[in-house]
C-alpha cells in the first residue's frame, strides 16, 4: 500500500515537472531547447528591464523639471512679492513724508493764525484801554 502510494506520488511529481514538456511536444515543438527558452526569456527580460529603466529615466527627467519650473515660480513669486513689499515700503515712507510735511505746514499756519489772532487781540485791547483812558480823561 505505502509502496504504491510512492510510487502514485512519484509519477504525479514527475508529470507534473515534465508537463510543460510534454505540452510543448503534443503542441509540435519537438525540439524544444529549454537553454533556448531561457535565452529568450533573458532577453525579454533585458528588454523589459531597458524599457523600465528608460521609463524611469523619463520619470526621472520629467520629476526634476517639474521641480525646477516650480522653483522657479516659486523664485519669481519671491521676487515680486519682495519688490511689492518694497514698493509699499517705499510709498508709505513718501505717504509718511507727505504727511509729516502736510502736518508741519499746518502747524506753521495754525502758529501763524495764532500769532496774527494774539496781535489782533493785543491790538484791540489796547484800543479799548485807549478809548477807555481818553473816556476816563474827559
Amino acid at each position: 500500500m505505502k509502496i504504491r502510494t510512492l510510487s502514485l506520488a512519484l509519477v504525479t511529481l514527475t508529470s507534473m515537472a515534465f508537463g510543460s514538456i510534454g505540452l510543448a511536444t503534443a503542441h509540435g515543438y519537438e525540439d524544444l531547447d529549454l537553454k533556448k527558452v531561457s535565452k529568450e526569456q533573458r532577453l525579454a527580460n533585458k528588454e523589459r528591464a531597458e524599457q523600465l529603466r528608460e521609463q524611469a529615466k523619463d520619470r526621472k527627467e520629467l520629476a526634476t523639471d517639474r521641480a525646477q519650473t516650480k522653483r522657479e515660480l516659486a523664485k519669481d513669486r519671491a521676487e515680486t512679492q519682495r519688490e511689492q513689499t518694497k514698493d509699499r515700503a517705499e510709498f508709505e515712507r513718501d505717504f509718511d513724508k507727505e504727511q509729516h510735511r502736510a502736518h508741519k505746514k499746518a502747524d506753521k499756519h495754525q502758529r501763524k493764525f495764532d500769532k496774527e489772532m494774539r496781535n489782533a487781540d493785543r491790538k484791540a485791547d489796547k484800543a479799548l484801554r485807549k478809548a477807555e483812558h481818553k473816556h476816563s480823561h474827559d
